[in-house]
């Protein structure tokens, strides 16, 4: 009886920390909505050292692992990454959208 108690103990355990893992992954996710506020800002100059800085920001503010620029002529990667943040930028350098994952 005593093995049968422990076995399931530690199978409880182990669904506890299970669950508390993919509960943990749900929460971190990137927020798009987070950064909303930021549409139609503009974004410095690229050469400018405030431009990583800016997008830093966002990234932080979204919770997202990475941020990615896109320019308006730039090709993005179409790789799904869901933890990411998308900063797309117009001509002037205002800001067109934010977006996860993409």
């Amino acid at each position: 009886m005593h093995r049968t108690n422990t076995a399931r103990n530690i199978l409880i355990a182990g669904a506890t920390v299970s669950l508390l893992s993919l509960t943990t992954q749900a929460f971190a996710a990137c927020d798009a909505t987070r950064v909303q506020y930021a549409l139609n800002n503009s974004l410095p100059t690229i050469n400018s050292p405030a431009f990583p800085a800016a997008l830093d920001s966002y990234k932080v503010q979204s919770n997202a692992s990475q941020v990615r620029a896109v320019p308006p002529s730039g090709v993005m990667d179409r790789t799904y990454k869901p933890d990411a943040l998308w900063v797309h930028y117009d001509s002037a350098n205002k800001i067109t959208k934010l977006e996860c994952g993409n």
